[in-house]
């Protein structure tokens, strides 16, 4: 049953670590495309 437990803990944190950093390019893309980002750093996503 620990087993399963940590398991999951481990899955839940890896999925949660996914989505921030989703939600964190998708914020960055729509900050450049506002132009408030400068093209220097968005180009690097860019490729």
């Amino acid at each position: 049953m620990k087993q399963y437990l940590a398991s999951a803990l481990r899955w839940f944190f890896l999925g949660l670590v996914l989505l921030a950093t989703a939600v964190f390019f998708l914020k960055l893309t729509n900050l450049a495309r506002a132009g408030k980002v400068p093209e220097a750093i968005t180009g690097v996503f860019r490729l």
